[in-house]
């Protein structure tokens, strides 16, 4: 079923949903969500696997601010 919005403002969504049907969407959403990329610590955008550019660093990437894993002192 589609209802006409008359209201004015930001778009919506309405679903009508039996409480079965809810727990089997929230099931499969949370199944959904949790196979994708692993969120960032810091800024909780979803990492790449090529590198992340955090803004919570400013624009630099993690790895270059802490390092690659690479003891500089030897």
């Amino acid at each position: 079923m589609v209802l006409d919005d008359t209201e004015e403002g930001p778009d919506a969504v309405r679903v009508f949903l039996t409480p079965e049907s809810a727990r089997q969407f929230a099931t499969r959403s949370y199944r959904v969500i949790s196979a994708g990329r692993p969120p960032c610590p810091l800024c909780d955008e979803p990492l790449d696997p090529e590198g992340h550019i955090c803004a919570r660093t400013n624009g630099y990437r993690r790895d270059v601010l802490l390092g690659s894993g690479d003891d500089p002192a030897g």
